[in-house]
């Protein structure tokens, strides 16, 4: 068997569909040389380098995710995945640098990832207030990317700072921007004309589409390098006088939607073609949802969704289909989008009507939270078949209804319960279940209530606090660590006596769930069996910095205190609602007499006696 070419620079690296909603997605052929190119400056490849962690957050259809592996990998830093099933975003928690997109970003916050100095936004416009609230800490860089996936990855890079006006900066060290006419001409600052990006990151085209790569694929005539393509990206803007671009958006039918690029013209053409005898008008009237117009007025609308839904992407399905007589049309005879988007954005649009049976309580108040959580009136048709991302829910509005459903039915994670739902009424049906499984988790193996298991007032605000307002933080960790000097301390001994004083104090042995019923929504359970501690074997060690900021997991974790003990150090980590520091110095004082030989007076007076 020969051995295997070395690959070009100009051989393909990777190929990245992209406008996905259209009859025909393009992809675009990204090779070696740009690749590596684009990775050439430290400030654009996270400062990746030994030690740094960076996040892998974005799906692998999206050329977001090759900036993040080949950003790490190629710099020696490490790569940290996601958990597909638990919260997409606690890795978050663990790594130094990351890629968010602005909507991702507004939902997240910024001081409960302390450790994340790096961040890029990309694929979406930058908000002021986003930037101000993730750029206020000075221990955080926070940047602008700009680039289309036929310019590999990034074309430019902006530092933000709070209060500063946004703009997505200067080209990249291996990239040229001009902003050029309508006859390709170079403008001056602060003239508006169209985005071009040249130089060794521009892709070598679409595969299979000779004559759109000759139509966006240009000639670099502005350095006098012809053999060098330019790409039309499509995008309005200017320099300003800092030198700096400025965006301003698309300068066609082609948008963003919840970071996804569609063609309205595209998406016209296949509902048109998918249902027969009709004419299709799209829009988006705020930038946030899809509404189509049709002719002729008789269309079966539910028919016309279904139809709708095998030939685009869950994410291009209007959130309104719209029967018309006619379109409202232009002086000259064309359709006049302005008119159609003026009415589109009235309360004159309204979901198709339905007539079904009563819903129950339980299916009404959810019906509320959605309305409420996709920004619609009360009179658009939520019914006990409708479908959260059919009626224009994405990806982070799931995010924000997990995070009410969480608070109002003091139920944990109910995100994968919300993906899973196809209806409204599978989605009551699996929190009705999961309602029931944290109830009989106080009788389940290994957990036995305490008293009438009644978490106290203190417990009851510090969980809410905990788990639901600030979930997975780490600023209520309660900490102590020390060295160990082998030749003076007897580790088994050690060990020994901490087994002693976690068995002897039941708060420890707690853990906390959300219960409907409860007083104040939250259960104590007590574990039948005391912490132990962790013994780290001779030779090895445990990273510190890990263990003192790993967050505790309320209702999930079976110990809320971890002690390990090596050779050479020590380390205590205790939740918050079990501990504050002087109770921990208090622990520390009765480890001391336990392990000079001492014998403990039996404990007097309980935590439940305590508070009660």
């Amino acid at each position: 068997m020969g051995h295997r070419a070395v690959p070009r620079p100009s051989d393909n690296a990777y190929l990245c569909f992209t406008s996905g909603s259209t009859g025909k997605p393009k992809g675009v052929m990204c090779h070696h040389a740009g690749l590596v190119a684009f990775q050439i400056t430290p400030e654009v490849r996270f400062f990746a380098g030994p030690g740094q962690r960076i996040s892998q957050l974005m799906s692998p259809a999206y050329d977001g995710s090759i900036y993040e592996i080949f950003s790490a990998l190629s710099y020696g830093a490490t790569l940290m995945l996601g958990d597909e099933d638990g919260d997409p975003f606690a890795h978050l928690k663990k790594v130094n640098a990351a890629i968010l997109t602005s909507s991702i970003a507004k939902i997240l916050e910024p001081s409960d990832y302390p450790d994340l100095t790096t961040v890029y936004c990309v694929g979406e416009p930058m908000p002021q207030y986003v930037n101000d609230v993730w750029s206020e800490n000075s221990n955080r860089r926070l940047y602008n990317m700009y680039g289309p996936t036929e310019a590999t990855c990034g074309a430019t890079v902006q530092r933000l700072l709070p209060s500063r006006k946004i703009a997505i900066g200067r080209p990249n060290t291996t990239t040229r921007v001009y902003v050029l006419d309508r006859n390709q001409r170079l403008l001056p600052p602060g003239v508006v004309g169209e985005i071009y990006c040249a130089g060794a990151q521009v892709a070598r085209g679409y595969i299979g589409r000779s004559e759109l790569t000759a139509e966006r694929f240009l000639p670099d005539t502005i350095c006098g390098r012809d053999s060098e393509p330019m790409y039309r990206t499509g995008d309005r803007g200017f320099f300003n006088h800092d030198g700096k671009v400025e965006c301003l958006g698309r300068n066609d039918r082609r948008i963003k939607l919840r970071g996804y690029r569609l063609d309205l013209n595209d998406l016209e053409i296949r509902i048109a073609q998918a249902v027969k005898d009709v004419t299709a008008v799209a829009i988006c009237p705020n930038g946030d949802y899809l509404v189509c117009m049709l002719q002729p007025e008789t269309l079966d609308v539910a028919a016309v969704r279904a139809t709708t839904r095998k030939v685009v992407p869950a994410h291009a399905v209007p959130r309104y289909i719209v029967p018309v007589d006619k379109f409202p049309m232009t002086p000259a005879g064309k359709v006049d989008y302005k008119e159609i988007a003026r009415k589109c954005s009235s309360k004159s649009v309204e979901a198709e009507a339905t007539r079904r049976k009563p819903m129950s309580p339980s299916q009404l108040a959810l019906a509320q939270v959605w309305r409420e959580t996709l920004c619609v009136q009360a009179d658009v048709g939520v019914n006990a078949t409708s479908n959260f991302m059919a009626l224009g829910g994405h990806s982070v509005m799931q995010l924000q209804l997990a995070s009410k459903l969480a608070k109002i039915h003091r139920i944990s994670n109910p995100l994968p319960l919300i993906i899973r739902s196809a209806t409204l009424t599978e989605l009551v049906a699996a929190i009705d279940g999961r309602k029931s499984e944290q109830s009989a988790t106080a009788t389940s193996h290994g957990i036995a209530p305490l008293g009438d298991n009644r978490a106290s007032p203190i417990e009851q605000d510090w969980f809410l606090k905990y788990e639901l307002n600030l979930k997975g933080t780490i600023s209520f960790n309660v900490s102590y660590a020390c060295a160990i000097d082998p030749a003076q301390v007897d580790t088994e001994r050690l060990v020994g006596a901490w087994n002693v004083i976690l068995a002897r104090h039941r708060i420890f042995c707690s853990r906390f769930i959300p219960c409907p019923e409860a007083n104040g929504g939250v259960h104590r359970l007590v574990s039948r069996y005391a912490s132990q501690v962790t013994r780290v074997a001779a030779g090895k060690n445990f990273s510190l910095w890990w263990e003192v900021n790993r967050p505790f997991r309320l209702n999930y974790d079976e110990n809320l205190i971890r002690v390990l003990v090596s050779k050479t150090k020590m380390v205590v980590v205790v939740s918050h609602i079990l501990a504050d520091l002087t109770t921990l110095q208090t622990v520390l004082k009765e480890l001391a007499s336990v392990y000079s030989g001492q014998v403990l007076e039996p404990v007097k007076r309980t935590y439940e006696q305590t508070v009660q």
